[in-house]
């Protein structure tokens, strides 16, 4: 059996997974983010497989992120549910980058930042978690996750682990933080 989780817009683009994958909890979780999620970043809402974005694969797809990121500025960028290795991607306009909650996972390829919002405003992050890959603790690490002026930043449960150093660096950054779990952090969270 399989469960039919999202139609895009343009009508040929969707995907399914077995149901057995999921739980009652995370079936409900992703439908409390997309409540919470501007509607207009799910209307308007790009399928990452359209950059060349696939879960579960051993390769660093960083650069197949960064040239989403530059063209989904102002919509929403889906990622199914799965693991996608990847760091250094900076955000730099607004936009959405949605995952399923515990489902979708983004590990550092290079121990690094994964994930940076810089001088954006209107960014919003929802149903990721965002795996630093870190097996000890250092304190000159880069965070998992780093925010410089940033506008109306929008973390929606997100989760953020395995930081060799800070988990979290928000600078000069305004917006919100629902729902979200930092762990396994050698420094701060």
């Amino acid at each position: 059996m399989y469960i039919h989780l999202c139609r895009f817009q343009d009508g040929g683009t969707s995907f399914a997974l077995p149901a057995g994958m999921f739980s009652r909890r995370a079936i409900l979780g992703a439908g409390a983010v997309a409540g919470m999620v501007s509607p207009a970043a799910f209307a308007t809402q790009v399928p990452a497989s359209e950059f060349g974005l696939e879960p579960n694969v051993a390769r660093d797809q960083s650069e197949a992120f960064r040239k989403a990121l530059r063209a989904v500025g102002g919509r929403g960028l889906f990622l199914p549910p799965g693991v996608y290795l990847a760091a250094g991607l900076e955000i730099t306009a607004p936009m959405a980058l949605m995952g399923l909650p515990g489902l979708t996972r983004i590990v550092s390829s290079t121990g690094g930042t994964i994930l940076s919002v810089r001088e954006a405003p209107a960014v919003t992050l929802s149903g990721l978690v965002l795996d630093g890959a870190a097996t000890g603790q250092d304190s000159e690490a880069p965070p998992v996750f780093s925010s410089l002026d940033a506008r109306d930043l929008a973390l929606e449960s997100i989760t953020l682990r395995k930081a060799a150093g800070t988990g979290l660096s928000l600078r000069r950054s305004s917006g919100s933080i629902h729902h979200c779990t930092i762990a396994d952090c050698g420094e701060t969270g």
